[in-house]
């Protein structure tokens, strides 16, 4: 017995040098071919031929001896197939037991294979011996698995322990054994115990499960190697024991068989006289079922989650119809007694100085009825604009405007707070208009006794009367002084084509008299002056971008796509090695010309350059040290958020499982590039995205391992680099001597470059701004045709003889060679006296350097280049580009890993495969940056203005929470209490 507690009703026992045949009625020699295989590293398919299986005398035991052979025959080029050698029991009812064997390994030196005797029901539910050649003897090594483990080196027993024990596991079996129940499970070689599980470790097999002898080799580099590339490897076993429990027996069952079984003595596990295999019914040979578990609670729990969310969703659609305003939604046709009555409103708000109160009304209806009344000269005191400014002194030529005839009419009362009315021609303002440089005033300081002043009291039922809509600080710039003895009747009409505004309102103040006069709105501006005084949001006059720079931005981002697509799912054309190509001649011309320049690492590069050039152009030409201020302020939020929204997303969808398909597309795709993996909870996801704030280049952060694409490793980058480009961007403004200027940015090119920094990459960026914004390079090149064209030549041979470094790397990479001359830092040796090796692809090297310096200068100097990057279709992408960057790796390795193992397992051609995911994984990632372009940047801008308000405007005071009253009503309150009570 295998535990002194436990009881084993069925039984498995072959000997090979006892039988010449395999028993039908024990095992079944399969025959089959996957289409795809499971595992991150697995680039080759498994197979089984029967013919790979025999009973045979091995001659390479003295005397010969009769054993079970099992052959792995060398790969398939063309589809990656590897045939080995697999019995499988009939019996699918294996649950619970002691399962043993006696097994060699095959040679040494025959390329990487398994010999395994395991129980699988699935990837998740499974138990694995395997003992592994590898394609060096000196890594060979046993592993003990549950569940699908990844063989890491504390599941392995190296050869080497073995031998060191008096073992020779080249040469003679070594038995091995699996005992396995409910609670526990332990792994035995040679009787010794190497691996021993409880529940409380892990969760363990519970499916029953047919038991399984193989060889197999998926070429995975990180478990058997291999696979065989020239001769065929065997493996041998000499004999099987089994001893375990059916999952189709019931309880009634097993008391039967106590009870019959009561008085019989126990057979001992141990006892190698015991021959034969137990009987088994057909339910035996069928795949295993988990009892249904009982579903009213989780049907229950389901209606319930249900019904609350039909009420959600009823209850969001009620208050979308009832409160979105639909009016406003309409269009409205305006004329010109809209934008009359809106200025008159406008001119009020500009000289009352009101701060921003709600609109009263702004429906089109309300609108409508004031032209139709103000046309008709009737007034309407709800509507209708009080005019500001109109005392009863006399006016004067030369300082106010007569009032039009159609604002003579008889005004109605004006209600004062008390309840009562009161004439509007009794009342004067009582505000004056602040003096700035953009609204010249001219004030009079004439007393003038009949003129009567509104208090503060007056004016806010003013205020109340007709709530205006918020000051809108861009319209002060069309005021300024004019001819005071403009037509009386411009009033009237105050955007006709040949007239314009001219106007002056006395104001009055204790005795003073201001006179403002407003100048014309110009044409261009009149129609922002109306919707801005309707309340319509008036556009701010835009940026001006520099449409190539932004062209050179999504072109590098659509660089780097295809480069990453091509990792994925085409990796020879942008290696130019790997462990296959699926058309080999083809491929190695389309790494030459395609992989070297549209599908190379290199356009990181001009994303640095480039965010280098919008970073510091600014500050060089005006500086202003405001523009450093925003751009250290504003630059992580503009980062960060996007990250963290994407991020989270992924968080959640790869939670769902649904990148299941990549395990499964190395198989198809020969690249092992693709892996990823959910975090173990929340708390390791926050704390990635908090390390992104804080490491420092050239580190890793963890969160690329869980993140689709591990494009995230950029983050730290621009992060860090980004202060050090605007505290160099004051430092060099400050050196007046070209000299020294370009003497300093070399001497920090050069340090960052052989410190492995990208900050060389950044402080190229930061000499083409200053070529651009201090010294006026363009211009001056320009008149100079033999050193425009100089410099083109040079930028034309960098952009264009960078990539090339990489393209005849199959004995010496000059990548490597340049790599080998810098420092070592853990020993601060050169690389090439410790171990010269090909650079990180998180490591700046001298091609992306070069390549992206050739390009920039290019894209400054070149107009055909500067056309082609303005075209409208790059410039689509522009928006995008954030969300193309964050995204198109998960779409990648979800709809695309999908995509390409279903049509693969169809039986396409690989090159319709690639183009099927490609025009379809594109397509789906334009798609989806349309939707979240916006859901991403709405709340980056609303950062950006509430970071901005914080800046900008004075903090509110501080006020005590028990104000109004004193701080003793809350500290003294128990003794106020004590003192209560005393008295």
């Amino acid at each position: 017995m295998a535990h002194p507690k436990q009881l084993f009703t069925e039984s498995l026992i072959v000997y090979f040098n006892e039988t010449d045949t395999i028993d039908s009625n024990v095992f079944t020699i399969q025959d089959f071919a996957n289409k795809k295989e499971q595992g991150w590293n697995a680039i080759y398919k498994q197979g089984a031929k029967p013919s790979n299986v025999q009973i045979l005398n091995d001659t390479a035991f003295y005397p010969p001896l009769q054993i079970l052979d099992l052959q792995t025959d060398p790969y398939i080029q063309h589809n990656h197939l590897v045939y080995g050698g697999s019995l499988e029991t009939v019996r699918k009812d294996i649950q619970y037991g002691s399962f043993r064997a006696a097994l060699k390994a095959a040679n040494q030196w025959t390329g990487g294979t398994a010999l395994s005797m395991m129980l699988r029901y699935n990837t998740s539910d499974s138990l694995d011996m395997d003992f592994m050649n590898m394609d060096d003897p000196a890594n060979a090594a046993v592993s003990n698995l549950v569940n699908g483990e990844w063989p890491s080196v504390d599941y392995l027993t190296n050869f080497t322990i073995l031998e060191d024990a008096g073992l020779k596991p080249w040469s003679s079996f070594i038995s091995v054994r699996m005992d396995w129940n409910k609670t526990d499970v332990a792994f035995y070689i040679a009787d010794n115990k190497t691996r021993a599980i409880t529940k409380k470790d892990r969760t363990l097999p519970q499916a029953g499960q047919p038991l399984q002898l193989k060889t197999w080799s998926t070429g995975d580099d990180t478990w058997m190697e291999g696979p065989p590339s020239v001769n065929a490897s065997h493996s041998r076993v000499a004999w099987v024991r089994a001893f375990f429990n059916s999952s189709t027996m019931t309880s009634a069952e097993h008391d039967a068989f106590d009870q019959r079984c009561a008085n019989a003595a126990f057979c001992l596990t141990d006892d190698t006289t015991l021959r034969g295999s137990t009987s088994y019914s057909l339910a035996s040979t069928l795949r295993w079922k988990d009892t249904p578990a009982d579903k009213s609670i989780r049907q229950n729990a389901g209606i319930v989650a249900a019904c609350c969310s039909s009420f959600g969703i009823f209850a969001l659609l009620n208050v979308f119809f009832r409160r979105t305003p639909w009016e406003k939604l309409r269009p409205n046709k305006r004329n010109s007694g809209d934008t009359t009555d809106a200025l008159r409103s406008y001119l009020r708000r500009s000289l009352y100085k009101k701060p921003a109160t709600k609109v009263m009304s702004d429906s089109s209806s309300d609108l409508a009825q004031a032209q139709d009344k103000m046309s008709s000269g009737i007034s309407t005191p709800s509507i209708q604009t009080p005019l500001p400014v109109y005392g009863a002194a006399t006016p004067r030529s030369g300082y106010q405007t007569p009032v039009p005839p159609y604002e003579r009419e008889t005004l109605p009362p004006l209600p004062s707070l008390n309840g009562n009315y009161r004439s509007r021609n009794a009342s004067a303002a009582s505000l004056q208009y602040p003096p700035s440089s953009s609204q010249p005033i001219q004030t009079a300081l004439d007393s003038d006794a009949g003129t009567k002043v509104f208090d503060e009291k007056d004016m806010a039922v003013l205020d109340r009367i007709e709530e205006a809509p918020p000051h809108d600080q861009s319209m002060q710039d069309h005021i300024r002084p004019e001819d005071p003895f403009a037509d009386k009747h411009k009033l009237a009409n105050p955007f006709n084509e040949k007239h314009s505004l001219g106007s002056v309102a006395t104001l009055t103040e204790k005795g003073k008299e201001a006179v403002v006069k407003v100048t014309p709105l110009e044409a261009h501006a009149k129609s922002e002056a109306a919707a801005g005084i309707l309340g319509v949001p008036v556009k701010p006059t835009p940026t001006k971008r520099i449409d190539y720079l932004a062209g050179l931005v999504a072109v590098a981002c659509m660089g780097v796509t295809l480069h990453h697509f091509c990792q994925t799912f085409w990796p020879w054309v942008t290696n130019g090695y790997g462990p296959g190509a699926h058309y080999v001649e083809a491929e190695k011309w389309f790494e030459i010309f395609l992989g070297s320049y549209l599908l190379t690492q290199l356009w990181i590069g001009p994303f640095f350059l480039t965010a280098t050039r919008f970073l510091s152009t600014n500050y060089l030409k005006n500086g202003n040290l405001e523009d450093i201020a925003k751009k250290e302020l504003r630059r992580a939020p503009r980062l960060f958020v996007p990250i963290i929204i994407t991020s989270l997303l992924e968080y959640f969808l790869i939670s769902m499982d649904l990148n299941a398909a990549l395990q499964y597309l190395p198989s198809v795709s020969y690249s092992t590039w693709p892996y990823v993996v959910q975090q173990p909870n929340f708390g390791v996801y926050l704390n990635n995205i908090i390390e992104l704030l804080y490491l420092m280049p050239n580190a890793i952060p963890e969160i690329v391992s869980h993140y689709c694409i591990g494009v995230l490793w950029t983050v730290p980058v621009q992060l860090q680099f980004t202060y050090m480009v605007l505290t160099a961007a004051v430092l060099i403004r400050d050196i007046k001597n070209p000299w020294k200027r370009f003497g300093f940015y070399a001497l920090m090119i050069v340090s960052s470059w052989y410190a492995k920094s990208w900050a060389s990459c950044h402080w190229c960026g930061l000499v083409l701004s200053d070529l651009e914004a201090t010294y006026k390079w363009r211009t001056y090149l320009g008149k100079r045709p033999l050193a425009y064209w100089t410099v083109i030549f040079f930028a034309f041979v960098g952009a264009t003889c960078a990539p090339l470094a990489s393209v005849f790397a199959q004995t010496w990479t000059f990548n490597t060679f340049e790599n080998s001359l810098h420092p070592d830092f853990a020993s601060g040796k050169p690389i090439m006296e410790v171990k010269s090796v090909y650079p990180g692809y998180n490591e700046p090297t001298l091609t992306i350097i070069a390549f992206s310096i050739g390009l920039q200068i290019l894209v400054e100097l070149s107009p055909l280049v500067q056309k082609f990057l303005s075209m409208k279709m790059i410039l689509w992408l522009h928006p995008h580009i954030m969300t193309v960057y964050l995204t198109h790796g998960f779409v990648m390795w979800t709809w695309g890993a999908w995509c390409a193992i279903a049509l693969s397992s169809a039986g396409v051609p690989y090159w319709a495969v690639l183009l099927v995911t490609l025009v379809t994984t594109y397509t789906l990632i334009f798609a989806l940056a349309t939707v979240l372009s916006p859901a991403i940047d709405v709340p980056t801008q609303a950062l950006m203005r509430t970071l901005d308000r914080w800046t900008k405007d004075e903090p509110v005071p501080k006020r005590r929470t028990t104000a109004p009253f004193s701080k003793d009503i809350v500290v003294n309150r128990q003794c106020g209490d004590q003192a209560v009570g005393e008295s």
